[in-house]
């Protein structure tokens, strides 16, 4: 999975393999929540949802990343590992705010 950092008028942004999806619009939006981040790493049961985005355990390490507010929007299934990895990606992202690619 490539997540591509960038600038866009000003703001952080992400593409996920080419494309903005329902994990771009977490990262940019609901990551920053210490919840999030916990409710991955226990790997909790029920669904957690954010302002933007809704987090689902779908088995074992995999969470399923969608969002209520556009139906169109892809969903992504991604291992909590790759999951934390790219929190952490965005958060050095949002400090640095140096364009860049990470593979995970």
């Amino acid at each position: 999975m490539e997540a591509r950092f960038y600038i866009e008028a000003g703001q952080p942004k992400v593409m996920i393999d080419g494309e903005w999806n329902a994990l771009s619009l977490f990262l940019e939006s609901d990551s920053s929540f210490s919840e999030a981040v916990r409710h991955i790493e226990l790997k909790k049961q029920r669904r957690w949802i954010g302002n933007t985005s809704v987090l689902h355990l779908v088995s074992g390490s995999k969470f399923e990343v969608s969002t209520e507010l556009d139906l169109e929007l892809k969903k992504v299934d991604i291992y909590q590992n790759q999951l934390l990895a790219l929190i952490g990606a965005w958060r050095e992202f949002e400090k640095k705010r140096e364009p860049h690619v990470v593979n995970v």
